[in-house]
């Protein structure tokens, strides 16, 4: 089954002086049954553009965040899906800003 995307937000990045990340985060919170897998094992596609996830962690009761850092920043309202390992995509949601 796919995994069920909860919410997709985009963080400006901190701190200019950090070259990895410099565009912001994308952090995206889903679930899925799965007890384990690593960051390589979630792929997101970003308004087409297939990305693997740089961190993954278990947030308990099967709710996951995969966090992905970006080289320039993403505009609100774009699309993002989710999968785990070579399983069915999530349905799209759209990227929403930090507040």
């Amino acid at each position: 089954a796919a995994p069920e995307l909860c919410g997709v937000e985009f963080a400006p990045a901190g701190d200019s002086r950090i070259a990895i990340g410099r565009g912001g985060s994308l952090v995206c919170w889903f679930r899925s049954g799965a007890e384990t897998f690593g960051a390589t094992d979630v792929s997101l596609d970003v308004s087409g553009e297939i990305r693997q996830s740089h961190t993954i962690s278990s947030l308990g009761e099967g709710v996951w965040q995969a966090n992905l850092l970006l080289d320039e920043a993403i505009q609100e309202g774009k699309p993002v899906r989710l999968r785990l390992g070579s399983g069915l995509w999530s349905e799209a949601l759209p990227v929403r800003q930090k507040t």
